[in-house]
């Protein structure tokens, strides 16, 4: 059987074996990986983090089946693909940074930016009172009609009451999207997401892993150790951080034993003969002599 492909499908195969052998050279050089999503991913934004992040991560744009590919040619656990079902993606390589690394400076560097007409909310979009700088004319008529309590004051254009003008899940429309824009409002934030990465010894940082809070994360562990410390001194389980403890614990414990029964010993027949005087002292008190 002979398969008769047309001259931009020769050339379209050709392309993709030049960027899999260009990014396995790539991969060979750079220890880090992580994949991003480029869903509602602003160029502007992409562009600016290539910018910020030059001489320390390098960003390549390709196709899914070819970056997976190139993870197969290098031996990089290509389960890194299942964090990455149904996502347009790109790659992003360092080898000065983790991929938490990457993943926390996306995160602290991502926009505020405007809602789109027909964007769906992933939040309530609420407008605040405030004042503004709009001069009265069209655009109060146009807030009203986004549903806002606006009137003039002082010559300006003001916001009298709080409103959520637009539900979680919902739709911005034409009007709404318009209110926002006079408002100044950018009720949303984009930037580089990563959506999975894996390290120079093969660990996949899934995307949740890779969003941790890293005062949570280090909160948790500290709690967890020192509730492992108390567990092990309670009981008593020796270990090398809580050994001396253990001892003091027991030395105190013998000595409260000691004399709650009176034992006589030469460790400790100074404090038997003191507590003796001490109760002598005390049924004094009320002996009459």
């Amino acid at each position: 059987m002979v398969i008769i492909m047309s001259k931009s499908e020769r050339k379209n195969i050709i392309k993709k074996k030049k960027q899999v052998e260009e990014l396995t050279n790539l991969l060979k050089e750079y220890n880090n990986s992580v994949l991003i999503t480029l869903r509602n991913l602003p160029d502007s934004i992409l562009q600016s983090m290539r910018k910020k992040l030059r001489g320390k991560a390098l960003f390549k744009i390709y196709k899914t089946t070819v970056v997976k590919r190139a993870f197969e040619n290098v031996g990089r656990p290509t389960e890194i693909f299942n964090h990455a079902e149904g996502e347009p993606i790109g790659v992003v390589l360092s080898n000065d940074m983790s991929p938490y690394q990457l993943s926390k400076f996306f995160n602290e560097n991502k926009v505020n930016v405007a809602a789109k007409p027909g964007q769906v909310s992933p939040v309530d979009i609420m407008v605040p009172k405030m004042e503004t700088n709009i001069p009265p004319g069209p655009a109060l008529s146009e807030l009203k009609v986004a549903g806002l309590k606006a009137a003039v004051q002082k010559g300006k254009i003001a916001i009298l009451a709080d409103k959520t003008i637009v539900k979680a899940n919902e739709k911005v429309t034409d009007v709404v999207a318009k209110a926002l824009q006079k408002l100044d409002i950018k009720p949303f934030t984009a930037g580089v997401t990563a959506i999975a990465g894996v390290d120079s010894e093969g660990i996949i940082f899934s995307k949740e892993v890779l969003s941790l809070d890293p005062s949570v994360f280090v909160g948790s562990i500290s709690q967890g150790a020192e509730q492992g410390f108390s567990l092990s001194v309670n009981a008593n389980i020796p270990t090398k951080s809580n050994i001396d403890l253990i001892i003091s614990k027991a030395y105190s414990q013998a000595v409260a034993l000691v004399l709650n029964k009176n034992i006589i010993s030469k460790a400790f027949v100074n404090d038997i003969i003191s507590k003796a005087y001490v109760q002598s002292m005390s049924v004094k008190k009320y002996a009459k002599l």
